[in-house]
């Protein structure tokens, strides 16, 4: 229940961030999560790290809002993604994976009027969440094993070389989802 809890505050805040307009307001959330990532002895470094990772597609997201309405529409946006992102990423850090499906669980109950399983959505949704980090740690580890080849992966041979990226990557993926079959089987989660 505390895990329930804790989801439908996350799902509630990052869509009210968004429907507030007012700076002052805006900055208080930014207090507010500010304290919450010292209470909950977030990493700080880690955070900015984090919106730093992200701050291409925040920014990219402002541009947008920039060329199609204005300058304050553009700052409101990216503002609020800031703001939402650094209080996920808070969220992610105090959540465990079971924590988040059990709760995804609960919150997909109603579903089973209509005939669908809350325990498949919950399931699904952990092994995207775990799929996240194994991925993009076979996508550096090819990335490694092409500079060490002497193949240049940055600037424009970024593009020359996902030819010889993506042949891995996929095999790779599949790999990792045959063992993830296996595993699930041998558990018994069969229909």
């Amino acid at each position: 229940m505390k895990a329930t809890l804790k989801l439908l505050i996350l799902l509630i805040y990052a869509v009210a961030v968004f429907f507030i307009s007012n700076y002052t307001v805006l900055l208080a959330i930014a207090l507010l999560n500010i304290t919450l990532m010292l209470l909950l002895k977030v990493p700080k470094i880690k955070a900015l790290k984090n919106i730093y990772f992200l701050s291409a597609f925040i920014l990219f997201t402002a541009v947008i809002n920039f060329l199609v309405a204005d300058v304050n529409t553009a700052l409101l946006i990216a503002v609020r993604l800031v703001l939402v992102c650094n209080f996920t990423y808070t969220f992610q850090y105090i959540f465990s994976p079971m924590e988040l499906a059990k709760a995804i669980e609960i919150l997909c109950t109603p579903l089973k009027i209509i005939g669908i399983n809350p325990r498949d959505i919950s399931l699904i949704i952990n092994i995207a969440l775990t799929f996240i980090p194994i991925l993009s740690n076979e996508f550096s580890q090819i990335r490694y094993a092409l500079k060490s080849k002497g193949r240049n992966t940055n600037g424009i041979n970024k593009i020359k070389s996902i030819k010889y990226m993506m042949k891995p990557l996929l095999y790779g993926i599949l790999k990792r989802t045959n063992e993830l079959e296996y595993a699930l089987k041998a558990k018994g989660y069969t229909e």
